[in-house]
């Protein structure tokens, strides 16, 4: 991630950034990095209103670690508002991550 509105960006890049080496990042750290920036409404809606381009670029990136099967999200909505955040429509998951 290039963009930060505060403080933390550097575990956000580190998180978001080295997320593609399979096994680096756990789940329950994605799942506390969308917990914190883009579930939270407070975040979310600054992130939207000081930098909505960072904020963009995490619901792309978090969203590409569940398409390639590198973060199984806690939350089942996920995808969906990551995808939404992201500008995207969503795409069907991987079988092995819908059942």
């Amino acid at each position: 991630v290039a963009h930060d509105a505060g403080g933390g960006g550097k575990r956000k890049q580190i998180v978001l950034g080295r997320g593609h080496l399979e096994g680096v990042v756990r789940d329950d750290q994605f799942d506390r990095v969308y917990a914190a920036y883009l579930d939270d409404e407070q975040v979310r809606a600054f992130l939207a209103d000081n930098n909505p381009a960072a904020l963009r670029e995490m619901a792309e990136r978090l969203r590409e670690a569940i398409d390639r099967g590198l973060w199984q999200a806690r939350s089942n909505s996920a995808h969906a508002r990551l995808s939404e955040l992201a500008g995207q429509s969503p795409t069907p998951l991987p079988l092995e991550q819908t059942a």
